[in-house]
């Protein structure tokens, strides 16, 4: 079983059915507004990892990496959205930015 079939199927047992894509790992990122090494910092994964994902010199990522960047990303806001028939993607939570304006989903 193939690295990415075996997140597939941890994935599918514990609920979740979204596999990041370079470009997606991107796109959080700069939704998040954080680097590589601040995403990474508090995380198991090292820089260059995430580098050479983002970049497509490595075509996937470790059950565990995807899992820390997901839960990193989360907790700075990003929603991962699964494929639903309109494609997967990212987006910021709707979330009160404490000057009065509101970021949308």
């Amino acid at each position: 079983m193939s690295t990415y079939q075996m997140y597939k199927y941890t994935n599918y047992l514990y609920g979740g059915d979204v596999v990041i894509t370079k470009e997606m790992a991107k796109a959080a990122r700069a939704l998040a507004g954080v680097t590589v090494e601040q995403l990474t910092e508090n995380t198991p994964v090292n820089p260059n990892t995430l580098r050479s994902f983002e970049s497509g010199r490595t075509k996937t990522l470790s059950a565990t990496n995807q899992d820390a960047l997901t839960k990193a990303l989360g907790a700075l806001g990003v929603d991962f959205i699964p494929e639903n028939g309109g494609g997967a993607g990212v987006r910021l939570r709707n979330r009160a930015s404490g000057d009065g304006d509101e970021v949308t989903k």
